[in-house]
Order: structure tokens, then sequence, then C-alpha cells
């Protein structure tokens, strides 16, 4: 169905707009309205072929659902991290991560989200990394964003502010530009 992203749109567009009925939702609850946890699911699946109304979309599953689909707030929290919209995806991968708690993607993100804003939040960072590794505890790269982290919050604490100035803006801190960032 990948092939075909036409065809899945019109599947999906059906399943919402109830012409067609998954067998599951037969069974089990007539031929009856979606339940809005299904109903939300569907809302994000097209936001997922439809990229260009991706936002729309996942603002009404998350809305449809009544703020409590942790599929929403994730999708929300990485079309907003992928736009470079930090500060407005950390609300979405909070609540997202206290939906679904077991969830490493999202506490990762969180956790670079919290980085990569502009005035990083290196205590949150820190903890949304340390799930990651608490659920984890192979994954090396959460290790070793976790160690940065340690790293940075060491340099703030002592004062070294230089190395921290050129990850986040990409400069030195004599204002010169750098290779990094």
């Amino acid at each position: 169905m990948l092939e075909q992203p036409e065809r899945a749109i019109q599947l999906v567009r059906d399943l919402l707009s109830g012409t067609r009925v998954e067998s599951d939702t037969v069974t089990a609850r007539g031929r009856g309205r979606l339940d809005k946890a299904r109903e939300a699911k569907l809302w994000c699946l097209l936001g997922d072929l439809e990229p260009d109304s991706a936002e729309k979309h996942y603002l009404h599953a998350w809305s449809i659902s009544g703020e409590t689909s942790g599929r929403a707030a994730r999708a929300l929290g990485s079309l907003y991290f992928s736009r470079d919209a930090y500060e407005k995806a950390i609300p979405f991968f909070e609540i997202g991560a206290r939906i679904n708690p077991l969830l490493t993607r999202t506490w990762f993100l969180l956790g670079w989200a919290e980085i990569r804003k502009e005035r990083p939040d290196w205590k949150s960072a820190r903890d949304a990394i340390a799930m990651c590794v608490a659920i984890d505890d192979e994954d090396v790269e959460s290790w070793n964003n976790l160690a940065t982290v340690y790293l940075r919050m060491e340099d703030i604490k002592n004062g070294s502010v230089g190395d921290l100035v050129m990850f986040v803006c990409g400069t030195n801190a004599d204002g010169s530009s750098c290779s990094a960032g």
C-alpha cells in the first residue's frame, strides 16, 4: 500500500467518513461511529500520509481525543521538532512521554529539543535522556548524549561556556564562525 499513497489516503478518509468499516469495528461495536481513540489514530495516519496538511490533521486528532492521544502528542512534537520549533515541540513530547512512558524515542526527542532550543535546559535534557537509558540500558546513543549533557552542565557550573556557545549557535566564543553547529 505504501507504493499507492492515493489509495491509502482514500482508505483512511473512507474509514473516517464511515463509508468503509473495519471488520473489528463491525463485530465489536456494531456499525456505529469510531471511538475517539481510533478516530484520532486515523487522523494521525492521514497526517502522516499528507505532509502538507499534517499539522492540521494532528491538531484535529489531538482535539477529538480530548487531548489524551499519545500518538497525536508525539506526532505534533515530532512535526514541530522537524521545523526547529523546539519550544512548541517540548510540551507535546512531555505529554506524549507521560501518556506512554516506555517509548524511548519520545524521551530522546524531548531531551534533544531541550538541548536545541534557544536557551537550553540542561537539567530537563538530562532527565529526559536519563529516561532513555533507564528504559534501554544498551542504548549507546542515549548514553553518549547523557554524557554530553553532563559535560555541558559541568562547563556551565565552572563558568566555561566557550564550548557551549559553539555548540548552541555555531560560533566560537570570540564570535568567529566555527565548523560545528
